[in-house]
């Protein structure tokens, strides 16, 4: 379809024929023109008629490609098949691809075609062609596979460049060669380069709320531009005082009269607190290749954060103005204030009107930032920003809103080839999609056959997607074209819709066993049905004749290929494969196929084989069995068996056993057993044995080998026979072998030596076998007197063949060792190893020689090895090597050899010995004193070392030769065996002696004489200077050096300094290393300068300094001949007695002036205000003070002010002066008055600080601040859970007049606890009287809502059926809503269960109770309480859990009971609601004059206490305490017997025994009765009291600490006194489930069994 008219010509070629239909080409030549912009509604359909004489006219519809026209097959109405030859198209590939370094990219070759791409071939080059249509010339270094597909792995630089893919396509017109488009391939580097220096770091503090801190980011190098994030202790920061600085160019800003420069990236914070501390760091990142690194960390530790009287700061805004984007990009406006306080609101406008924000117009960071997410030209103009804190400041910004670029060209990014065919299929129905995707595009339309395609049900178009069929049938088959289009440009591509029916093929095949047929089955689906074939490895088989196999046998829908008489060769995958052609016969590239694999299986059953029926192998060989297993599967293991027993490898008897089975392939398994150390034993008959499973049978097989071992080895007891001279010897032979060895025989000598036999005279021989493997022969040797060597063989036979083995002996007499050696003198040049050997022999043999060097024995090392080789045959005789590599002269010495050997326990020795010399050249040292004192001897040695030694020295003095003959000289040597000392003496030394000494020698060694050198000086003692005057003064604080010279031969080595700072002391060092410091100069050869340095003088440092030095030639110190006297001078320092006097009027006041100085004060003079008093006192003066005494008589308002006093010195013509003062002020009672920091503040926001001041004006000054809240006394630095931190500072003001004290309460941050009434309390103290004041200031504190549980715990555990009271208390400034409640599960609360009471108990706190009136067991879940004010982002909660517990009824018993006592029953239950009744013998309980209840106010829960008084037996039965609460009833039973003394709960009645016993003892319980009526009465306080009444008990029992919710034991509590304890009977326990068991006030006997633990007491 064109959409500009076209002008065709058509030629006609017979390509051949289909039936009786003739097929033709149509080849076109076509020219094409076009105009913009087409208009769709208007497009002429362009269809060339073209004509033959045999087929008539036919309409063709052709499409205007690039290259070769493509014509396609249409089907007309009649459904009449015009059939033309398909040409192959390349499918273009991108122009361009752009890849990551490092990442993977794939390049595809595919093509429409009606043929087979038969070969893909690409090429590569680094430069775009000359010839745009020519192919690349250089060959890449990949090939595509079948697919053709290149894929570059890990892309880098060097892959960048040029592609382009060659397609030969095979059709039915004969072989297409296809170049694809070229591919330019991009290499992207993204990277965030390493900074180089690292991590920076940097410190910062002394910030004030004055203050701007701005922390720059360093740049870094990034592809593309890297994003900085700010992060606080590792978390990103965002605040409200802070930003970061988004603008490319810098700006300056002013804040608090300082002038700022930021740049981008920056961080800028303003109002700097504590706060604010921490650690900031900020990080690049590259969003491209994930990597990030951190640039620069700042640490702040802010330790000045006081506002300073900072109030406000007017805010600076920081902007971007004009902003230009196109339309329908985004836009980001910036508002940046700076100023203080930092919680500035940002309003925005446009105009007069205040923008309405929406997901298109977006503002974030705390209002600084307003971003159009997609702008229109109406967003274009001018935005205003109106910044405040307390005040505002508005800055403009404009907005540009230009139009977009002209229209791009059109691209279609996605969409259908010029040839595609979908597989859809009637049968299985699924949407048919032409994607169809454009970019630069305004509109994309589809047409059919050339007509524009209009809505219908059956299809729907969507941008981006494409047309989309959700129901068709063979109608719509045809071509379809996708046409994107803008006003300038426009794009086409087209596709070809095909409706077929599937083709499914479905091939199986069954197991089957080696040499039977095989029968594979496939079972095909389709229309038309399809032709099937059977393939194996890409061989078609066509045979269907049964009388050769493999046959083919076709019976629809089941194809089967049959294999007779299968072989393994036959096994593998064959390939059924169905095709479905077209209408059209003759074309076969709209084909559908498939193809269905099945795997043929040939199994074989199990047969083995041995390799070797019989083995013949020798003891200790390794010996190797196999056995191969024939068999598929092949078995899994092979298992080995000698004689009937399994081989169990590497365990027990088989440790020298491996088994290894192998597959040969997979229809054969090779097993061998491995046996190492091959012993006799190891004979035998192996079998190896294994199975499979063939076609589900299980086989078994095995084989058999028979194992041969031969074996012979001859052993005697001793072969080395060491004894004395005529002593009988005895020979024990033995043999061993398989088989067992016939015979032994003793020859002398060797084996061809003579043979002894049993008649040789001198010698019995014994054999005999001992009926196992062994044959023994024992041979005795009558007498030995001499030396011999005998040999024992044995023989054995292996099927007529003969084994022999044999053994030597050696029978020696004894013989002392002697020692022998090769030489005795050895010598060697230096450097060269030499050897000395020696010789030890003698039987027994000697162990080892013994070397020494001149008597010291000496041991192997790295330079000297020893070599001990011993030998027996024919002699016993050990050879000891002594080797020396690189001997020098310290080797030169008398060696000696010593051996050694014993004999029935006596020790033999003998040594040799061996000089040892070694040739080196004589070395010569020159030593002596260095300096010599005048007309004394001065001694120089000369010594030389070397062999041949020396016996000549000559001596030179200053390069000329000594006369040593002469009268001045004296002589004297000695030497040994490689050294020569001659010592020159030099008598009556003179200053000419003074000079170079040299001497030297030479042996045969040396080319040149050995010469040494020594330098002889003349002694010259230390004298010691100053380097300038020796009087120093300095001022006090300075730094001060001292500087000390030292001369003399030898040159000193050191100064060392002192000092004397009292003539009294001695001198003593100077160890202050924190203020001096010695810096010691070499001046030259004779000359030292110590230089003391005091950084910083003291006024103690007055004294005297002196240096020492020597030169350690006769240990003498030689001193400064003088010392050096340092004064540190000093200021006048005046100290008055008072400076603040506070006086009554027309009192008189005493000021005392002290002043101190260096050199001493010489006058001192009193001034009122700035002038001179009248008179001026005397002053006196003692050492370096002056003190003077002035009354001011009489006080008035007159007399009032500032008394000073000045004191005056000189030195060296320069006066100083110091003074001092003293207030004189008339008593004034105090004002005191309060305010805040800020000023005027009375409500603040919670978390921002806040400065409460409280003032005091009078004389004398306050004495004391004592601050409250709300009646609570604080104390500086308080900090608590519930007021936070508090710190107190104290700040002073004073005038000539008065005196001002402020102290300052700083709230840091203010907490909501920290609302309420402030007051401060003063007190003045003046004479003996105190002045108290106080001034109150009220704050309110904004803070969101905040809930808490109304008795401390949120955990409430109680009986199920009692009543739960519940309260939830609520805070918050604004006030906080009513509290609500709600199950935990989120379900609402029922009404019916509980009542609540909701309570205003001030203007932000707020409570309410939840009593539940009866909780079921159900209600054991959680439930909260839910509120918000105001500030609240979200509702509060808080969570109640409710654990309902079973119920319990216990009772307990105190007192006697016994007639007339007095008896309580406590009825205690875990209820917190109910009634109790007590029954007796189940009737209703009375009560009269004896009998009463009364409530434990102990416990919490429900109880009831039963008292009866004079016990009677009536009194005795089964009583019962009965609980009812709700629907619950609970009961408890309890027996009473009167006159037991105690109680059982289980018992009836009494013994008839103890009944007698109590009769017969009646006269001694009435007395004991008696004396326990009268303790009771007089220990009770009122009558019918509660014996748990805390007024009725002793004081011994008192434990008011104790308190346990899961109280175990029952306390007794009796009315007795602590001397006299009853024991506690049968305690009564507790469910540990019980609510409450609080004993408030409850006094605890000291018997009862507690935990010790003490806890807070709760109620």
């Amino acid at each position: 379809i064109a959409l500009t008219p076209l002008a065709v010509s058509c030629s006609f070629k017979a390509l051949g024929h289909n039936h009786h239909s003739k097929v033709y080409k149509c080849l076109t030549h076509c020219s094409k023109s076009r105009h913009n912009p087409p208009d769709l509604s208007k497009v002429e359909l362009n269809y060339r008629i073209c004509t033959h004489p045999d087929i008539g006219e036919q309409s063709f519809t052709l499409q205007t490609v690039d290259h070769d026209h493509i014509a396609l097959n249409i089907l007309d109405h009649s459904r009449r098949k015009r059939t033309l030859t398909l040409v192959p198209k390349w499918q273009s590939e991108p122009e361009s691809v752009s890849v990551t370094q490092g990442k993977n990219v794939n390049l595809y070759c595919s093509i429409d075609s009606i043929g087979t791409a038969s070969t893909y071939q690409w090429y590569y080059s680094e430069e775009f062609p000359s010839n745009a249509g020519d192919p690349l010339s250089e060959m890449h270094n990949g090939v595509g596979d079948d697919s053709g597909t290149l894929t570059l792995t890990s892309a880098s630089s060097s892959d960048a460049g040029f592609y382009q893919c060659k397609v030969n396509d095979i059709t039915q017109d004969g072989e297409h060669v296809i170049y694809s488009n070229i591919v330019e391939v991009k290499i992207n580097n993204f990277f965030l380069k390493t900074p180089d220096s690292g991590l920076e770091t940097q410190k910062l503090t002394e910030f004030t709320a004055k203050d701007v801190m701005i922390l720059e980011c360093p740049e870094i190098e990034s592809n593309p531009p890297a994003v900085i994030t700010w992060y606080k202790d590792d978390e990103e920061f965002s605040d409200q005082g802070a930003f970061k600085f988004p603008f490319s160019d810098s700006q300056d800003f002013s804040y608090n009269s300082e002038t700022y420069t930021v740049k981008q990236n920056s961080l800028v914070m303003m109002g700097i607190y504590n706060s604010d501390n921490g650690k900031y760091k900020c990080r690049a990142s590259n969003s491209e290749n994930g990597q990030y690194f951190d640039l620069k960390e700042f640490t702040v530790n802010n330790q000045a954060s006081s506002d300073s009287g900072l109030t406000e700061v007017i805010p600076t805004i920081l902007k971007e103005s004009p902003i230009s984007v196109e339309q329908g990009s985004s836009a980001t406006l910036y508002c940046l204030g700076v100023g203080h306080p930092t919680d500035m609101t940002y309003v925005w406008k446009k105009g007069s009107d205040e923008l309405v924000f929406s997901a298109t117009l977006v503002k974030s960071d705390f209002g600084r930032q307003v971003t159009f997410t997609k702008t229109e030209f109406t967003d274009a103009g001018s935005y205003s920003c109106t910044c405040s804190n307390s005040k505002s400041t508005t800055a403009y910004i404009k907005l540009n809103v230009d139009t977009p670029t002209t229209h791009s060209e059109v691209t279609i990014t996605e969409g259908p080839a010029d040839i595609y065919t979908h597989d859809v299929y009637l049968d299985n129905p699924a949407d048919i999609v032409i994607p169809c995707k454009a970019t630069g595009a305004d509109q994309i339309r589809f047409l059919k056959n050339g007509e524009l395609l209009s809505d219908s049900s059956r299809y729907t178009f969507q941008e981006n997607v494409g047309l989309t069929f959700t129901s068709y049938d063979s109608d719509d088959s045809g071509v379809y074209q996708c046409v994107a289009y803008n006003e300038k440009y426009w794009k086409q591509k087209m596709t070809f819709v095909m409706i077929t029916e599937k083709v499914t093929a479905q091939a199986s095949a069954d197991i089957t066993l080696k040499d039977s047929d095989a029968t594979l089955s496939c079972t095909v689906e389709g229309y038309p049905y399809p032709d099937v074939t059977w393939s194996k490895g890409g061989q078609t088989i066509s045979n269907t004749a049964t009388s050769s196999s493999p046959y083919v046998v076709n019976k629809p829908p089941s194809h089967t290929l049959v294999i007779e008489n299968i072989a393994f060769t036959d096994g593998g995958t064959y390939t059924c494969t169905a095709v479905s052609r077209t209408l059209n016969a003759l074309d076969d590239n709209y084909s559908h196929s498939t193809s269905s694999d099945v795997t043929l299986t040939i199994e074989e059953e199990i047969s083995m084989t041995a390799a070797e029926d019989s083995v013949t192998a020798t003891v200790d060989d390794t010996l190797t069995l196999g056995c191969t297993a024939n068999a598929k599967p092949t078995p899994n293991e092979v298992t080995w068996y000698v004689n009937s027993t399994e081989v169990t490898p590497g365990s027990g008897d088989y440790s020298r056993h491996t088994v290894s089975t192998k597959n040969v392939n997979d229809q054969k398994a090779y097993s061998t057993l491995e046996i190492t150390e091959l012993s006799i034993e190891d004979g035998g008959k192996y079998t190896c044995k294994a199975s499979n499973t063939a076609k589900g049978t299980l086989t078994k097989d095995s084989a058999e080998s028979e194992v041969l071992v031969k074996y012979l080895s001859v052993t005697v007891d001793d072969a080395i026979r060491e004894i004395a001279p005529g002593d009988t010897v005895t020979i024990v032979c033995s043999a061993q072998g398989s088989p067992i060895p016939e015979e032994i025989k003793w020859f002398l000598g060797s084996r061809n030596g003579a043979k002894l036999l049993d008649t040789t005279e001198g010698y019995t021989i014994t054999s005999a076998s001992n009926g196992t493997l062994n044959y023994i022969s024992t041979l005795v040797i009558a007498k030995q007197d001499e030396n011999q060597d005998l040999v024992c063989e044995a023989t054995n036979y292996l099927g007529g063949e003969a084994q022999f083995d044999e053994v030597k002996i050696l029978v020696r007499t004894f013989t002392e060792t002697q020692a022998s050696r090769k030489t005795s003198f050895v010598s060697t040049n230096l450097g060269e190893t030499a050897a000395m050997t020696c010789y030890c022999s003698g039987v027994p043999l000697p162990e080892s020689a013994v070397w020494s060097m001149d008597g010291t024995v000496i041991s192997a090392t790295s330079s000297r090895t020893i070599t001990n080789t011993p030998a027996y045959d024919p002699d016993f005789q050990l050879t000891s090597i002594l080797s020396i590599t690189s001997p020098s002269s310290s080797d030169i010495a008398e060696f000696s050899c010593k051996c050694a050997n014993s004999y029935q326990g006596a020790s033999y020795t003998d040594t040799v010995t061996i000089n040892f010399k070694v040739a080196f050249a004589i070395s010569v040292t020159l030593t002596g004193a260095e300096f010599a004192t005048t007309g004394l001897t001065s001694s120089l040695t000369c010594t030389t070392i070397g062999y041949p030694i020396a016996t000549t020295i000559t001596w030179y003095g200053s390069s000329k030769k000594i006369d040593t003959s002469a009268d001045k000289y004296e002589t004297a040597s000695s030497s040994n065996s490689t050294s020569y000392t001659e010592v020159l003496k030099i008598t009556g030394f003179e200053a000419v002696d003074a000079q170079t000494y040299m001497c030297a020698s030479q042996n045969s060694q040396n080319l040149e004489p050995a010469e040494a050198e020594f330098k002889l000086s003349l002694l010259t003692p230390v004298s010691i200077n100053w380097d300038a005057d020796n009087k120093k003064a300095a001022q006090f604080g300075q730094e001060l050096s001292l500087t000390c010279t030292a001369t003399g031969l030898p040159r000193p080595s050191t100064i060392v300094w002192s000092r004397q700072l009292d003539a009294a002391d001695s001198y003593s060092a100077i160890d202050d290393a924190g203020r001096f410091s010695a810096n010691l100069t070499e001046i030259d050869v004779k000359t030292i300068r110590s230089v003391l340095t005091m950084s910083t003088t003291e006024y103690a440092d007055d004294g005297a300094y002196r240096c020492f030095a020597d030169n350690k030639i006769n240990d003498i110190v030689y001193t400064s001949d003088e010392d050096s006297s340092l004064l540190i001078f000093q200021n006048p320092t005046v100290m008055m007695d008072t400076t603040e006097y506070s006086a009554a009027t027309d009192s008189n006041a005493e000021l005392t002036c002290t002043v101190s100085s260096k050199p001493a004060p010489n006058k001192l003079q009193w001034y009122y205000g700035n002038s001179a008093v009248s008179t001026q006192p005397t002053a006196t003066t003692s050492g370096y003070e002056m003190t003077s005494q002035y009354t001011v008589n009489g006080i008035t308002s007159s007399k009032e002010g500032k008394y000073k006093c000045i004191g005056y010195h000189t030195y060296e013509g320069e006066e100083a002066t110091g003074e001092g003062y003293t207030y004189v002020r008339l008593y004034r009672p105090y004002e005191v008055s309060s305010g805040t920091s800020p000023s005027g503040v009375s409500t603040v926001n919670e978390n921002t600080e806040l400065n409460i001041t409280c003032s005091a004006l009078g004389v004398p000054e306050v004495s004391e601040f004592v601050w409250s809240i709300d009646s609570v006394l604080l104390s500086s630095g308080d900090v608590t859970s519930s007021i936070g931190t508090i710190v107190t500072e104290t700040d002073y003001s004073r005038s000539d007049l008065n005196i001002k004290v402020t102290s300052i309460l700083k709230l840091k941050p203010v907490k909501y606890t920290n609302l309420g009434t402030y007051k401060c309390q003063t007190t003045q103290t003046w004479l003996s009287s105190t002045v108290d004041e106080s001034e109150s200031y009220d704050l309110k504190v904004n803070f969101d809502a905040k809930l808490f549980s109304g008795t401390g715990s949120t955990e409430v555990s109680q009986g199920v059926g009692s009543q739960v009271r519940l309260t939830c208390q609520v805070y918050g400034n604004p006030a906080p809503d009513d509290i609500t409640w709600k199950w935990a599960d989120g379900t609402a609360t029922d009404d019916n269960d509980f009542t609540q009471s909701n309570e205003i108990i001030n203007s932000y706190k707020k409570t309410s109770t939840l009593q539940f009136i009866f909780m079921p067991e159900y209600h054991t879940k959680g439930i909260e309480c839910i509120s918000k004010n105001s500030l609240s982002a979200e509702s509060e909660k808080l969570q109640f859990t409710l654990n309902m517990n079973e119920n319990t009824i216990s009772i307990l018993q105190s007192g006697t009971v016994s007639s007339g006592e007095t008896v309580s029953l406590t009825c205690l239950t875990t209820f917190s609601t109910g009634a109790i009744t007590w029954q007796k013998d189940d009737a209703i309980l009375e009560t009269n004059d004896r009998i009463s209840y009364s409530t434990n106010e102990t416990y919490t829960t429900i109880n009831s206490v039963l008292t009866i008084e004079e016990l009677q037996s009536e009194d005795s039965g089964n009583f019962s305490c009965i609980l009812t609460s709700g629907e619950t009833v609970l009961t408890q039973e309890y027996i009473i017997n009167i006159g037991a003394g105690s109680t059982d709960g289980s018992n009836n009645s009494l013994a008839t025994g103890i009944i007698i016993a109590l009769v017969v003892l009646v006269a001694f319980i009435v007395i004991v009765i008696i004396l326990i009526v009268v303790v009771f009465v007089h220990g009770r306080k009122r009558k019918g009291a509660s014996i748990f009444d805390e007024k009725s008990i002793p004081d011994g029992y008192e434990n008011n600490a104790y308190d346990d919710r899961n109280l175990q034991s029952v306390i007794s509590m009796p009315d007795t006194t602590m001397e006299n304890l009853p024991k506690v009977v049968e305690p009564i326990m507790l469910s540990s489930n019980t609510l409450e068991h609080d004993v408030k006030d409850a006094q605890i006997m000291k018997q009862a069994t507690l935990n010790q633990q003490r806890k807070p007491r709760r109620y």
